[in-house]
């Protein structure tokens, strides 16, 4: 189980709050705050493994969520045409590529006609030269890192601290259990018992949000 490490939402404050101050309209702030926390992860992550450096992630980021916004209001008096998934990740894409056509020493990627035109084989090769990846890849990698982060964000504030401390060490940097034992002073039987116990809140708060898409 590996979580992304892109820093806090608190960490962002200052693009969040510039994004909110274009949001309309305004009387939603709350909505599209959810929608910025729930979603900045996953789209800033793959821009960044689709090649581009860090500022042109934070554009791609504002400029997806802006057109969610405005995708979620007008789909409110229409049935929906895609999955809010699905959508997303066109979104994302296109923005991506927008972003890429001002860096034209770039390896250049195939490019829809459209946002809304699927792609089944669209790829593009790391920065390092490795094999190529598929972008739905590298975004579906993503999605699911994303959905773990705020997992657990969520399941932190449900169980105690001990029982996440031990969790943490045993699932998430998957210390020895021999080595857990020794440093906090606790038996086996304790460690095994907090990751039950968390792994049932955990995977609760999982279906949880995955039922709740879109905010």
């Amino acid at each position: 189980m590996k979580i992304p490490k892109l820093g806090k939402p608190a960490e962002w404050t200052a693009t969040r709050r510039s994004l909110l101050r274009r949001l309309q309209p305004q009387a939603q702030e709350v909505r599209w705050r959810s929608l910025f926390d729930r979603h900045w992860r996953v789209i800033y992550a793959t821009a960044r493994r689709l090649g581009l450096n860090d500022l042109e992630a934070q554009e791609v980021l504002q400029r997806t969520i802006l057109s969610a916004v405005r995708h979620l209001t007008a789909s409110q008096s229409r049935a929906e045409r895609v999955p809010f998934k699905v959508w997303l990740f066109r979104t994302t894409r296109w923005h991506v590529l927008e972003q890429r056509r001002q860096r034209p020493w770039l390896t250049p990627l195939p490019e829809p006609s459209s946002p809304e035109q699927p792609s089944a084989h669209l790829t593009i090769k790391t920065a390092a030269g490795l094999a190529s990846v598929r972008m739905e890849q590298v975004w579906e990698e993503e999605w699911q890192k994303s959905l773990m982060a705020a997992a657990l964000e969520r399941v932190k504030a449900k169980v105690t601290p001990k029982d996440f401390q031990m969790f943490d060490l045993l699932v998430l940097r998957q210390w020895p259990i021999a080595k857990i034992v020794a440093g906090l002073g606790v038996r086996r039987g304790q460690v095994y018992l907090a990751k039950h116990r968390v792994t049932i809140v955990f995977k609760k708060e999982i279906r949880a949000i995955e039922a709740t898409y879109p905010p």
